[in-house]
């Protein structure tokens, strides 16, 4: 039996790619995508650099 060595849960069917993106991001890996018009038009909030 191996650790998991992923904090957050299982992937749900469909979108694991976005999974990844998000554990890029958050582990320091990549950088987050600038928002365009639109997503700031819905409320998506850019996330601040450290």
């Amino acid at each position: 039996m191996g650790l998991d060595m992923r904090p957050l849960g299982k992937p749900q069917k469909g979108k694991e790619e976005r999974f990844k993106e998000v554990f890029q991001i958050l582990s320091g890996k990549r950088e987050q995508k600038p928002l365009n018009i639109i997503d700031k038009l819905r409320g998506k909030k850019v996330e601040n650099k450290r």
